[in-house]
């Protein structure tokens, strides 16, 4: 269940301090879902409403959670380089109540191995608490969100944009400026949205005839549109990806421009097993499987065994091709020959069957 929509149902909204009578709907609204199937909440602490939560609301929700034997999973409030550090400590005081799990890990900003090393560190120090502390990574340098990510919290919901705009123009443009600027310029931004979708903010900039801080000030706004942002270094990312306690995550979507969509955990196979080996093909499979269905609680699937439910991927690993690209980021990875789900084939040879085999997943 996501904190976010706990916030909206129980009509905290933005509040930074929900008064006692929300914060009573939030936990009986996070019971409910818990009760009925939810593997646990969710925190999305970089974007509203979620940013107003502060510590107190986030521990006694984490320790209802933990009451429920649940896992809090979350898009942390900052993956910048100098606030990384800071997140991971957030997350790791609610990981006193209850396991904790950091959604798409990733450094913005932050480069080499060295860097990775002071993250990883920080992750798998020795603690007290008897819960655990996962990740999951998607394999790939660039991020995919709302264009908000450059804009100011204060021209962003509950805020009225037009007014902000008439208002603070000249502030916001700056703002705007160094934002993408520090983010590695308008040539680092790819839209994924109609009338832009493909073209980069520079590109933009330069078909309208204008410095790319207008565009997005007069043209896109902070929800007008979503895009890839090339702000990660591919160093520091493999080094991620190969701690034992971190898996792999798609973080796509069938419609957002972006290959990891389509191609994530073919790539992991095709460049991390085959050409880099930065890992053998027993671990990559761990990373997507069996870590997974343990951190989830999911005890019939993720791993081979007499008794557990066949979800079953058959595949030659040096046929294995994520052909998902930035320009065309729906392209189907090849090489999965076969794949059976809950013991019915449901694709043969690249071709996909009739059989409607899956289930909705609830905590056991």
């Amino acid at each position: 269940v996501g904190h976010s929509t706990l916030r909206l149902l129980s009509g905290a909204d933005y509040a930074p301090n929900p008064p006692d009578s929300s914060m009573e709907k939030m936990k009986s609204l996070l019971k409910s879902a818990l009760n009925a199937g939810c593997f646990g909440m969710t925190t999305g602490l970089e974007y509203t409403p979620g940013q107003f939560a502060g510590d107190e609301e986030l521990i006694a929700l984490a320790k209802i959670v933990g009451q429920y034997k649940g896992l809090i999973m979350s898009h942390m409030r900052s993956e910048d380089d100098e606030a990384i550090e800071n997140s991971i400590r957030e997350l790791l005081q609610q990981g006193q109540y209850c396991n904790v799990h950091i959604a798409h890990l990733k450094v913005v900003y932050g480069k080499g191995i060295d860097r990775a090393e002071q993250v990883l560190q920080l992750i798998n120090q020795p603690r007290e608490s008897a819960f655990s502390i996962t990740a999951d990574l998607y394999p790939y340098t660039a991020s995919y969100t709302g264009i908000g990510i450059v804009f100011p919290q204060w021209a962003k919901a509950p805020y009225n944009y037009d007014k902000v705009k008439a208002s603070r123009r000249a502030e916001l443009l700056e703002f705007l400026r160094n934002k993408v600027i520090s983010r590695n310029g308008p040539e680092a931004t790819l839209l994924g949205t109609a009338p832009y979708a493909g073209k980069t903010l520079a590109e933009v900039s330069r078909e309208k005839g204008k410095a790319f801080e207008k565009v997005l000030l007069e043209d896109i706004g902070p929800t007008g549109a979503s895009g890839a942002y090339f702000v990660m270094n591919e160093a520091l990312q493999q080094r991620l990806l190969q701690d034992p306690k971190v898996m792999v995550c798609s973080d796509g979507s069938p419609t957002m421009r972006h290959p990891r969509g389509y191609g994530s955990f073919a790539k992991i196979i095709e460049t991390y097993v085959q050409e880099k080996q930065l890992f053998p093909l027993h671990e990559a499979i761990r990373k997507m499987t069996a870590l997974p269905a343990k951190t989830l609680g999911l005890k019939d699937r993720g791993t081979l065994k007499i008794g557990k439910k066949a979800d079953l991927l058959i595949f030659r690993p040096e046929n294995v091709k994520a052909k998902a690209t930035f320009v065309e980021p729906h392209l189907l990875a090849e090489g999965f020959d076969w794949v059976i789900i809950n013991g019915k084939i449901a694709l043969t040879e690249g071709k996909l069957q009739q059989a409607r085999s899956g289930k909705l997943l609830r905590k056991e």
